[in-house]
């Protein structure tokens, strides 16, 4: 071998990387199903909460990390391939600055036409947004939740007792007298079942059913939706060359509490639920957002979002609290968490959308919505699975 002909071997370092893209495509193919049974087992499990909707991006991040290095690979292998072939007198030089640059591109993520998978770490910047939001995969943030009664402090009386079983009769033989409230019945009829598990509900009847829910939803998607476009700033500033080609990346946000009166700007965007149904049923709560976002470029970058709204609140009563239709103090049912007869709960939802618009100063006008479902879900009393009726 003279100092002209290298000692790599193009043709395996090309079946390395194309090996490697089929195993690539296999990874997204299982990220893909993975978050299909993710999705469904979290909509329908409600004996315990964990926090596994992230695990599919973590599998779908590997296979991109992957191809981009296989792509690199490939490109190598051309540049040994080429070198060989013309046995350039610089060869040296030649592959050194191809080796740059193919390092270049897997760090940049400026590989071929594909869409780049941007995973640096950046976070908004914008002060009028109501919380940060950072790139990532989804990540529960840290959330406070206020302590009700004390559980299990005493022994029932029997004038617990009484109250406790007048509820229950209530509750099984009144129905058609709390036919506007049948979220708030079930919330309240798993509070007395004292079980303590967690119990999802549907944000998508709060948003159908309750003004501040659609105020809610509209408010959480245009914030994301300028998060997501101060963030592609960022992006196209810290990396330039990144600016004409399609860009993809996963945003994650830090808590919204949606417990707003009208006495400031950000609480009319989050409202108090305006209806009793939802005041009964989850009152003031908090949400988080994830979203992945895919931005193509153009004098006005065009963006498709898929949006996703976690929602979550403690299920008590409050000591020196009281029902706002009723006027009937949280202590009447604080009771019950005392002696063990009830126990408060963490209440769980996820709702689902994609947006896409052009990138503007964002007004009332956000762009497209979709995914809201084709048929409302049903009220708990309808439901025939019966440990959602609960």
């Amino acid at each position: 071998m003279d100092n002209t002909t290298s000692s790599a071997v193009p043709e395996q370092l090309l079946h390395y990387a194309d090996i490697g893209q089929q195993i690539n495509a296999s990874l997204q193919s299982h990220a893909d199903r993975l978050a299909a049974v993710l999705a469904q087992f979290q909509a329908t499990c409600t004996e315990y909460r964990i926090q596994i909707d992230h695990l599919p991006g973590q599998l779908a991040s590997l296979a991109h990390m992957a191809a981009a290095h296989d792509q690199w690979v490939s490109a190598i292998a051309q540049q040994f391939r080429a070198a060989d072939q013309e046995r350039p007198k610089n060869f040296v030089e030649t592959i050194t600055q191809a080796m740059g640059a193919a390092v270049k591109q897997v760090l940049t993520g400026h590989i071929g036409d594909s869409i780049n998978q941007y995973t640096g770490n950046l976070e908004t910047n914008d002060p009028t947004l109501p919380a940060r939001y950072r790139i990532g995969p989804p990540q529960r943030p840290a959330i406070y939740h206020d302590e009700g009664f004390a559980d299990g402090i005493r022994e029932p009386a029997w004038q617990d007792y009484a109250e406790y079983y007048l509820w229950k009769y209530v509750l099984a033989e009144a129905g058609e007298a709390f036919k506007d409230v049948p979220d708030a019945i079930s919330a309240y009829r798993h509070f007395l079942d004292a079980s303590g598990t967690d119990r999802t509900f549907s944000y998508e009847r709060f948003v159908a059913s309750d003004e501040s829910g659609q105020t809610v939803l509209n408010s959480s998607i245009q914030d994301t939706q300028n998060a997501a476009q101060n963030l592609y700033q960022q992006i196209i500033t810290e990396h330039p060359e990144l600016k004409d080609r399609p860009l993809t990346f996963q945003l994650t946000s830090d808590p919204l509490y949606v417990n707003g009166h009208a006495d400031d700007y950000f609480n009319q965007r989050y409202p108090y639920p305006a209806t009793e149904n939802w005041q009964k049923t989850i009152g003031a709560h908090v949400i988080w957002i994830s979203a992945t976002v895919t931005v193509t470029p153009g004098s006005a970058p065009a963006y498709t979002m898929d949006f996703m709204l976690h929602a979550e609140d403690k299920y008590n009563f409050n000591p020196d609290q009281h029902d706002m239709a009723t006027g009937i103090p949280d202590s009447a049912n604080g009771g019950f968490e005392e002696t063990g007869l009830g126990k408060e709960y963490m209440h769980y939802a996820q709702l689902e959308r994609t947006v896409t618009w052009q990138e503007q100063p964002l007004g009332a006008d956000g762009g497209a919505v979709s995914g809201e479902p084709k048929d409302r879900d049903r009220a708990p009393q309808d439901n025939h699975r019966l440990r959602n009726r609960r």
